[in-house]
């Protein structure tokens, strides 16, 4: 609607809205102003509001148009330029490539985990627990022990001999020595090394009938040994000979200290006999 013709509306209506001079009341001219000019702003602003919001109304829809028709011509150039640089680079050079990728194969991941090491010490109640003192001098009183057996290993070979002689006051005065069945055959060369034969171990005891013969034989004296430390002493203990704490007394690191060729058990056997 066009602004300018809102007055000559606006006059039309007051020229409707005159009260007949044949009414019973009659206005005066400043009621007739009065009214006249309330309806006049009434009208007037309604048609303000009525313009403005045709007038908003059609911009709107021109608007909607426009922008729907800017995106229309936005995506039909940016169709035209992708279809038209899809196959050329820069520069309008025409690069063709001939290269496959290489697959490489998967590598699988496996996370480190954290392994406990074994203990090597064996878990035993205080009752149960020997404890061995090692003595470097020889007293008057003690028990020189020699054992002979199948092997060298202390779990799973076997004692075929067990002798002591026991000595008080450096005075030998008593002697054990037994023959012991370890059930299994001897070989060649534990016959050759200690004279054992196979028909002597077959006659012999069982160990656990000299056992505590041989405990109550040596008591409360120190063992005396040649190696004792290193070989004896671990199969005594394996084989429950030893039951408690007990001292010994090893000649070999003694026999290390002569001046001989060796420090074996008949080397130095040899030499204390011919001093």
């Amino acid at each position: 609607m066009d602004l300018f013709k809102i007055p000559n509306w606006v006059k039309e209506c007051n020229k409707s809205n005159k009260i007949s001079p044949t009414g019973k009341t009659i206005q005066t001219n400043q009621s007739n102003k009065h009214i006249n000019n309330t309806v006049t702003s009434t009208s007037l602003n309604e048609s303000m509001s009525t313009s403005t919001s045709l007038s908003t109304s059609s911009s709107l829809s021109e608007s909607l148009s426009t922008s729907s028709s800017l995106n229309n011509s936005l995506s039909t150039n940016i169709e035209e330029t992708n279809s038209s640089n899809i196959d050329r680079p820069r520069n309008s050079q025409v690069i063709s490539y001939d290269f496959k990728p290489k697959l490489q194969p998967v590598m699988e991941f496996k996370p480190k985990t954290k392994t406990k090491k074994k203990s090597t010490r064996t878990k035993t109640n205080s009752s149960e627990t020997i404890k061995i003192s090692r003595l470097r001098k020889l007293r008057d009183d003690y028990v020189v022990v020699d054992i002979e057996t199948t092997g060298l290993s202390p779990g799973e070979d076997k004692i075929i001999q067990l002798s002591a002689i026991k000595y008080i006051d450096n005075k030998k005065i008593a002697v054990f020595n037994e023959y012991i069945n370890p059930h299994t055959k001897l070989s060649d060369f534990i016959i050759n090394l200690t004279g054992i034969t196979q028909d002597v171990v077959d006659h012999g005891k069982e160990l656990n009938d000299i056992k505590d013969d041989f405990i109550s034989f040596y008591g409360d004296l120190p063992l005396v040994g040649h190696y004792i430390n290193g070989f004896d002493i671990k199969f005594l203990i394996a084989n429950n000979l030893v039951i408690k704490n007990v001292a010994t007394i090893d000649t070999l690191p003694l026999a290390r200290k002569l001046d001989l060729e060796n420090a074996k058990l008949p080397t130095v056997k040899n030499f204390f006999r011919y001093q």
